[in-house]
């Protein structure tokens, strides 16, 4: 990834600046977190004894403070400050088996993901954040004023909104 990183932990999306463009892209810790809850889950261990880390490839350079684990170089270093063994030698190798047995049994299991996700996302009727229904809205803001939008029913709690409706009458 390239350009200035702005966000923080808390925050549900984070944003990529390259020059004066802007794009949104979901909180990598957020989703570490639900990947590691997944893995422990599969695995059965203790969800503390997984190491999340968020490492940018590329030239972006982090704009606003962020936790110790979120790096744009140095991950070899991080990995090494870990010095205290967690697992057995054997634990090790029979979740190495584990993982590969996973990787093998589902080939199809990366695309089924994509999809899982365009569903949730790409959704007119529930929100992908809270579940609730989503409704036809119109912007109130001066640029976007008149624009429909799908928004989630629990607004404020819940502050999901989708792109303006193309072609909405």
């Amino acid at each position: 990834m390239d350009g200035w990183i702005f966000g923080s932990a808390e925050q549900e999306m984070w944003t990529q600046q390259l020059f004066r463009k802007r794009f949104k892209f979901q909180n990598p810790l957020r989703q570490n977190y639900r990947h590691t809850r997944c893995l422990s889950e599969f695995l059965g261990l203790d969800r503390r004894l997984l190491r999340s880390v968020v490492f940018f490839i590329g030239d972006a350079e982090l704009k606003t403070a962020l936790p110790d684990n979120v790096l744009t170089n140095g991950l070899s270093n991080y990995i090494k400050s870990f010095t205290e063994p967690v697992l057995t030698p054997r634990r090790v190798v029979e979740i190495e088996r584990e993982l590969q047995a996973l990787k093998t049994a589902r080939p199809s299991h990366r695309a089924d993901h994509v999809n899982s996700l365009k569903e949730r996302y790409e959704s007119v009727t529930t929100c992908p954040r809270c579940g609730g229904a989503l409704v036809k809205r119109l912007a109130k803001k001066e640029a976007m004023a008149g624009n429909p939008f799908y928004g989630c029913v629990n607004y404020p709690r819940c502050r999901f909104d989708a792109k303006p409706l193309a072609g909405y009458r």
